[in-house]
């Protein structure tokens, strides 16, 4: 996680040096700034991308090795993830691979409102009646988090996944030992994203999994700028963040 938060303040002191701009609310993923993806589309642990004032990492919780996390997609290629691409979206969207996580920051502070999402299958398939759950952390600038989980749907009878809509209020909370409040609710300074590979209908089958197994795809994230609060307060509050508390969750 070291080169990933590196590169975090440096893109974070970028914005700022920049000045508060009080951007669109909308991450698309269209027309991404990649200069801080020297491989894109793909995206390595600790690349990031840029689009409308907000900062999006590629990171992997498990491992601090330079490995793929992620990967930009256009999802009106046929043939996209081996075949295995969500349907409901012919535009571009960000896959998180592997184990990846999507860390997203400002130059003002984050009130998330929706986001569009989907739980990718390896082309391998997956057991019937799996599911993804994709759990959504909110850092807040007082150094307390919280976090919401939402189920994604596995590959119906054709094998195939689809996106769905998602809005911050459907959360469900309870799962995470030391989340407090919403992840809409507070100072907010960075939001990370970050899915559990679930083998069958029970909670209790949910594991991070050093597979391919715990894919997701997002898109259309929409939140809310506070220009009260800076980003880079996430980068000195959150050193590890989501993805320390990643290596002890079930």
């Amino acid at each position: 996680m070291q080169g990933f938060w590196t590169k975090a303040a440096l893109g974070a002191a970028a914005i700022v040096c920049a000045g508060a701009v009080q951007a669109s609310n909308v991450i698309d993923f269209e027309h991404v700034d990649t200069s801080g993806a020297p491989f894109a589309p793909l995206i390595s642990n600790g690349d990031f991308l840029q689009q409308n004032g907000f900062f999006i990492g590629g990171f992997d919780g498990l491992s601090n090795d330079p490995g793929l996390v992620g990967a930009l997609v256009n999802g009106a290629d046929a043939g996209c993830l081996d075949g295995a691409c969500p349907t409901g979206n012919t535009s571009t969207f960000y896959a998180s691979l592997n184990t990846g996580g999507v860390f997203i920051g400002s130059g003002a502070g984050i009130q998330l409102t929706s986001f569009q999402a989907a739980f990718v299958a390896p082309a391998s398939g997956v057991p019937a009646g799996a599911f993804g759950l994709l759990a959504v952390e909110a850092d807040r600038a007082d150094g307390s988090f919280a976090i919401g989980a939402y189920g994604l749907a596995g590959p119906g009878a054709n094998g195939s996944t689809a996106f769905g809509t998602y809005l911050a209020s459907d959360a469900i909370y309870g799962l995470f030992s030391g989340s407090t409040g919403t992840i809409s609710s507070g100072d907010i300074v960075d939001l990370q994203f970050v899915e559990f590979y679930c083998s069958s209908a029970s909670l209790g089958s949910c594991t991070l999994d050093r597979s391919n197994l715990g894919q997701f795809a997002i898109d259309n994230v929409t939140s809310v700028p506070e220009p009260s609060s800076w980003f880079l307060m996430a980068v000195g509050l959150g050193a590890l963040g989501f993805a320390a508390r990643r290596r002890r969750s079930a």
